[in-house]
């Protein structure tokens, strides 16, 4: 683990003591009961704190380990300069990438409750 990974998470878990220690002050009553919607937008300010400074301040994995996951798992989303990699290793043909979707479709719409399939 490198300095600069165990500074983040080090001050993550040093928010995340923070968080809890405020959710077990509204648990136990010393902070008042907030009403449902209040709670849920301060669970995720509270998340935001110690997601989004670990999430930009830790080294991304390397494009090898990135590449070995795509192939196997074929996400959606933000791909493309991983499926682009695995194109240009030949891991995957241009087809396989085009029909992604179509395949991620199907297998969603199987999963859906009361498809009946």
């Amino acid at each position: 683990m490198t300095q600069d990974l165990a500074l983040v998470t080090f001050a993550a878990l040093d928010w995340l003591w923070v968080i809890v220690f405020i959710l077990v002050m509204i648990a136990c009553g010393v902070i008042p009961k907030l009403p449902e919607y209040q709670q849920f937008w301060l669970l995720a300010a509270l998340v935001g704190v110690v997601y989004l400074p670990v999430t930009l301040l830790t080294k991304p994995d390397d494009m090898e380990h990135l590449v070995q996951y795509y192939v196997m798992a074929r996400p959606l989303g933000w791909w493309g300069p991983v499926r682009r990699e695995a194109l240009q290793r030949g891991l995957i043909t241009a087809g396989e990438a085009a029909n992604r979707g179509v395949r991620n479709g199907a297998i969603a719409q199987k999963l859906e409750p009361g498809s009946g399939r």
